[in-house]
C-alpha cells in the first residue's frame, strides 16, 4: 500500500495546516506524521442507513455492510471491480502559465492565494488573497480587480474558502473564509459584501437553492470537529448541528444542502454523513469521500473526492448511497470540474485529467503542475478555455508568490 508522508504546521497563533515533505516554510515548527492512501487495486465498501438507525460501513474487496439495530438499512457492498481508475497517458502541447499578474507581491500572510473560481457562463476568473480580500479577473489573469469597493460594504480580509452563486439570480453569491470570519453575502456581483456570520475558521458553504428565497444555508467548520454552523432565515440566526456527529467524525469541513430538511457533510476522516431531520441525527453513508466540496453534475448525480488521493465516490439517489468509481492513488481530492460537454476534469499528480465514463477512465490532458503543491483547488474558465490551479504557498513569507495563480490553455472543444 502506498504512503505518503505529510507535514502539520505547528504554530501558536495560526491555524494547522498540511505541508508535504520538505515544504515546510521557514519560521514554521512542522510535525511529520504518515498516512497512507486507498490501494490503487480495488474500491472501498460504501454504506448506508435510513433515519432510523446507522448501517456499518460496508468493507473492501465487495463486502456489504451489516443492518443497524434500529430499523436502518444495510450497508451497501463496495464496487471493488468497477472502480478501474485507469489514466491514459499523454503528451499535452503547452505548458503552465503564469496568471498571477499584477498581484504579484501583493502582502498577505501564508496561504496566500487558496481559493479560485470561475462565474458560470461568464469570462469571470475569481480568486481570494489572504488578508486583502476577492478579487476578480476579465483578462486571464493579467490583471485583477478587487471586489467589495461599493459603497458600504463589509471589508471581505478571510482567506476566501468557497463560493456558492445563486443559478438563478445570478448576482447573488455566498462567501466562506478560513480566519477573521465569515460567511458573506453579496447581491450586486461582488461590488459590495454583507457580513452574515462571524465564525473564525470556515471551509465549505452550501444554500438550499430548492427554496426561492434561499433561506437555509449550511457552513462547515475549518479544522473544527463537530461544527456545522445551520441557518434556516439566511443568515440572522445561527444553530450548531454539528454537535450531534459522532465525537470521532474527524473535522467537519464540507457540508452539502440537499433540501430544507436533508444535509450531508463531508468530514476530515474520509466519511460523509447525512441527516434527514436537520442535523437531529446524522448517519454515515459511506467510508470514501467527503474531502472536498462534491460536485453536483448536470445529470443529477453527485461526485465527492476523498483527501489527499484516497478516490472518488458517486451518488445517484441525494447521497443515501454511494459507490466508489476512481479508486485510491489517481485523483487529488479536490472538487470535481464538470466541463461544458458534461465530461469531468480532476487535478492529478499526472497533471490535469479528464473522464467521459463517470470516473472508471480518465485521459491526462495537461503535464504535471510544477511545483506541485498540496493544495488542489483548480477551475476551467469556459471563456477563454484554459484550466488554473491556485498555489497556496507559503514558501514567499507574507506576499503574493509571482507565480502564485497558474494556467493552461486547453480547448475542451476541439480534445
Amino acid at each position: 500500500m502506498a504512503t505518503r508522508t505529510i507535514l502539520i504546521l505547528a504554530l501558536a497563533g495560526a491555524t494547522g495546516c498540511t505541508f508535504e515533505s520538505g515544504k515546510c516554510p521557514d519560521g514554521y515548527v512542522c510535525t511529520p506524521v504518515t498516512s497512507a492512501p486507498s490501494a490503487g487495486g480495488g474500491g472501498q465498501g460504501g454504506s448506508s442507513a435510513n433515519a432510523g438507525g446507522e448501517a456499518s460501513s460496508g468493507a473492501a474487496n465487495n463486502t456489504a455492510g451489516k443492518a443497524g439495530s434500529n430499523g436502518g438499512k444495510a450497508g451497501g457492498s463496495g464496487d471493488s471491480g468497477g472502480a478501474g481508475g485507469n489514466v491514459i497517458p499523454g503528451n499535452p502541447d503547452g505548458t503552465w502559465t503564469n496568471a498571477t499578474g499584477d498581484l504579484a507581491g501583493t502582502p498577505s500572510d501564508c496561504g496566500t492565494i487558496p481559493f479560485v473560481t470561475t462565474k458560470p457562463g461568464e469570462n469571470l476568473l475569481i480568486i481570494g488573497v489572504v488578508k486583502q480580500g476577492v478579487f476578480s479577473s476579465t483578462d486571464s489573469g493579467k490583471t485583477w480587480s478587487k471586489l467589495g469597493q461599493g459603497s458600504g460594504s463589509a471589508e471581505f480580509t478571510s482567506g476566501l474558502s468557497d463560493i456558492e452563486f445563486d443559478p438563478e439570480e445570478t448576482s447573488t453569491w455566498w462567501l466562506s473564509g478560513v480566519r477573521y470570519g465569515s460567511p458573506y453575502r453579496s447581491d450586486d456581483d461582488g461590488e459590495t459584501f454583507e457580513k452574515l456570520g462571524d465564525f473564525p475558521q470556515n471551509d465549505g458553504i452550501s444554500v438550499d437553492f430548492e427554496d426561492p428565497e434561499r433561506k437555509t444555508i449550511l457552513i462547515g467548520g475549518h479544522e473544527q470537529v463537530q461544527e456545522v454552523q445551520y441557518t434556516d432565515d439566511g443568515g440572522q440566526t445561527w444553530t450548531n448541528i454539528g454537535a450531534n456527529l459522532p465525537a470521532d467524525s474527524g473535522h467537519s469541513s464540507y457540508p452539502y444542502v440537499v433540501n430544507e430538511s436533508t444535509f450531508m457533510v463531508g468530514t476530515a476522516n474520509n466519511q460523509i454523513f447525512r441527516t434527514t431531520d436537520k442535523g437531529a441525527h446524522w448517519t454515515k453513508v459511506v467510508d470514501s469521500g467527503g474531502g472536498a466540496k462534491p460536485l453536483k453534475h448536470s445529470d443529477g448525480s453527485l461526485y465527492w473526492a476523498a483527501r489527499e488521493t484516497r478516490g472518488l465516490v458517486r451518488s445517484t439517489d441525494d447521497g443515501a448511497t454511494w459507490k466508489v468509481v476512481t479508486p485510491g492513488d489517481v485523483v487529488y481530492g479536490m472538487k470535481p470540474i464538470e466541463l461544458p460537454d458534461g465530461r469531468i476534469a480532476m487535478r492529478s499528480p499526472k497533471g490535469m485529467l479528464v473522464t467521459d465514463d463517470q470516473g472508471a477512465n480518465w485521459r491526462q490532458v495537461t503535464p504535471p503542475v510544477p511545483d506541485d503543491y498540496w493544495w488542489y483547488v483548480s477551475t476551467y474558465n469556459v471563456a477563454d478555455k484554459a484550466f488554473y490551479t491556485s498555489r497556496f504557498a507559503c514558501d514567499g513569507g507574507t506576499k503574493v508568490n509571482a507565480d502564485g495563480l497558474r494556467r493552461f490553455a486547453w480547448d475542451y472543444t476541439k480534445d
